[in-house]
This record gives structure tokens, C-alpha cells and sequence, in this order.
């Protein structure tokens, strides 16, 4: 406010926003619409929505929004050891008919 009292915008420092308010609704029923989005996801969705911008500023908007941005797991890798078995597994069943598996899976169930 100025010294009138009247509510103006006070000039501000530093960048600014590359994004309007109609494109920060538009990121935030993206984001609404799918809740599981990556960002690059969101990224790519909002550009054909006609903004410009990186992951890095979807992920800044997203927080500005509350919502909260958390990284995926990644699995481990197969071990050496892991890829021989699981390659002799499958060879050993390589032959098998469809009554083969059925009667697997039946044992299976059985077991349970």
C-alpha cells in the first residue's frame, strides 16, 4: 500500500512470472486430472496449453500450489546372478502347453 492507503501493487524486484494466472489454473487441473503425473508429464500437457517452460518451474508452481512433489523409487537392478535364473526358469517352462500352466497354478492355489 501506498501512504493513500489504497491497494495498489507495490513495484517489485527480480524476474518476473513467466506464467499468468489463467496458466497457473490450467497446471493445477492437470495435475488434478491425473494425480500420479510425472512432472515432464505435466510439462508436456501444459505446453499444449500454450506454456513455455521446464520441469523445474512445473515443480516450483506445483509447491506454490501445496501440493507436494516426491521423487519415484527406483527398483534395484537384476544381479548377474538374478538374470541366470530367472533366464533358466523361463527355459525350463519354454515347452509347456496351457494345460501345463493351468496345472502349475492349480497346485499353486492348493498350497495356499
Amino acid at each position: 500500500m501506498r501512504r493513500s492507503h489504497n491497494p495498489t501493487r507495490a513495484k517489485r524486484t527480480g524476474r518476473p512470472r513467466k506464467t499468468s494466472k489463467r496458466q497457473d489454473k490450467q497446471l493445477k487441473a492437470i495435475c488434478l486430472e491425473k494425480l500420479k503425473s510425472t512432472t515432464k508429464q505435466m510439462k508436456h500437457k501444459w505446453e499444449e496449453a500454450g506454456a513455455n517452460v521446464c520441469d523445474q518451474t512445473v515443480r516450483n508452481h506445483l509447491k506454490e500450489m501445496g501440493f507436494q512433489y516426491r521423487k519415484a523409487k527406483r527398483k534395484p537392478a537384476l544381479t548377474p546372478k538374478h538374470k541366470r535364473t530367472r533366464l533358466q526358469w523361463a527355459k525350463e517352462r519354454q515347452s509347456w502347453t496351457v494345460d501345463d500352466w493351468i496345472k502349475s497354478l492349480s497346485r499353486l492355489h492348493e498350497h495356499r
